[in-house]
């Protein structure tokens, strides 16, 4: 794996059969050229993948540069702040249906980040709306399940704690 800093031609960087992560693809400055750079990073690709991070404000569809940054990818997923209540992380952009049946599009699943980095799910995927959104986040209040899911690391489904393994382990670099 090679790290590499770069603030243009992300595309001269891609390996068209293997896997590019770019973190962070920056537009400053002509937010429509978002687009071209993602379409030039998707012409590079053969039998690789791209995964392009990019910023968005919070609470809104696209990242800079609108709707044309979700002409190319296969896959788009926003992450947003949830608050006081963790994160939401939404499936914005899904070419091909999991099971040809239905989409997944819209679907979204909640998550905290513990003070370990750890991420942590507190629901199922699923789809919600803004009332739901208001429901559930009332009953984030009332259990404090993300709080809780986040301090005692715990499985939001069985309230069991989460398997760690041993310092022991993780200390001989297994992991």
């Amino acid at each position: 794996m090679k790290f590499i800093e770069r603030a243009h031609s992300f595309d001269k960087l891609v390996a068209p059969d293997g896997v590019t992560f770019i973190d962070f693809l920056e537009v400053n400055e002509d937010f429509f050229q978002a687009g071209k750079f993602i379409a030039d990073i998707h012409r590079r690709l053969k039998g690789g993948v791209a995964v392009v991070a990019m910023q968005k404000k919070q609470g809104h569809a696209f990242a800079k540069g609108g709707e044309m940054t979700l002409e190319k990818p296969r896959l788009a997923i926003n992450l947003d702040r949830n608050e006081p209540h963790g994160f939401t992380c939404k499936i914005t952009k899904c070419k091909e249906p999991v099971d040809f049946m239905r989409s997944i599009q819209g679907m979204e699943r909640d998550f905290v980040i513990t003070g370990r980095s750890e991420i942590l799910p507190v629901s199922d995927w699923r789809f919600v709306n803004d009332q739901q959104r208001k429901a559930v986040n009332a009953e984030y209040g009332r259990t404090g399940l993300p709080d809780r899911v986040k301090r005692d690391r715990i499985d939001y489904r069985t309230g069991e704690p989460i398997y760690t393994p041993s310092n022991e382990f993780a200390e001989e670099g297994a992991l």
